[in-house]
């Protein structure tokens, strides 16, 4: 069955949604598309034949929805970044089940920009005195190339099933949060409720290293600082662990 991710739509019904689309789906041979909400208010378009789904991206699907669906991320980049988020062509990874938090990466955006912005907007602290990005390797300096989609789950602590685990020990780091996608994620999560992921834990970034071969680590200091460390590959306490994603 073929499926095309539109988003988390907390603020479009399906109602809505389906009113939406209608004029598309008259158009379409045989209405080729039913929309269906899945667990955690995701919706989907699937093709009763299972056949693919003749549109390549979400926004040519549902342009409407999709600017609603995405409306928030739009207006975060432009308030704290002044960045004009472009939504066209964006790759949404298949959602899974339990990973209902869509973290946007924006090109144009770098951990600096991102820690500076940070900085200005509630209390935060860095373990060195230089700019982080000339402690982090290589590959992760610099602006992002490229907006793309990450889903995360939805709690302000670290996955369960990864606590008490060192970077070493993780078997796909790839696959959880960097450096700039904790920042990211936590900053948005501080713009929509006013608190901070991590308030008993740390996210260990495992697939970050600084260019000293440690590992980035991001948790909360005291009860309103947000604080970006850093421990050794083999480093593991109570609290510590990885945050999955689905990229």
């Amino acid at each position: 069955m073929q499926t095309i991710i539109i988003g988390k739509l907390s603020s479009l019904s399906f109602r809505s949604l389906r009113k939406i689309l209608r004029g598309r789906q008259k158009n379409t041979q045989e209405n080729s598309l039913k929309i269906e909400p899945t667990l955690g208010g995701i919706f989907k378009a699937i093709s009763p034949k299972q056949s693919v789904v003749p549109w390549e991206s979400p926004d040519d699907l549902v342009d409407e929805a999709w600017q609603k669906a995405l409306a928030p991320w739009v207006e975060f980049y432009k308030k704290y970044f002044n960045l004009d988020l472009k939504m066209t062509k964006i790759k949404i990874p298949d959602h899974t089940e339990g990973f209902d938090r869509l973290i946007i990466i924006a090109k144009g955006i770098s951990i600096n920009q991102v820690y500076e912005t940070m900085q200005a907007s509630f209390p935060s602290w860095k373990w060195c005195v230089s700019e982080l990005e000339e402690e982090i390797q290589v590959s992760q300096r610099g602006e992002v190339k490229k907006t793309y989609a990450i889903w995360a789950r939805d709690i302000e602590g670290i996955d369960k099933d990864l606590k008490h685990i060192s970077a070493e020990k993780v078997e796909r780091p790839m696959d959880t949060e960097n450096l700039l996608e904790r920042l990211i994620h936590g900053f948005k999560y501080w713009a929509e409720t006013g608190t901070h992921l991590d308030s008993g834990t740390y996210t260990l970034c495992a697939s970050s290293r600084y260019i000293c071969g440690d590992v980035p680590r991001v948790r909360l200091i005291g009860v309103s600082d947000v604080g970006v460390g850093k421990c050794s590959p083999t480093h593991y306490v109570g609290g510590i662990g990885v945050r999955r994603v689905v990229r």
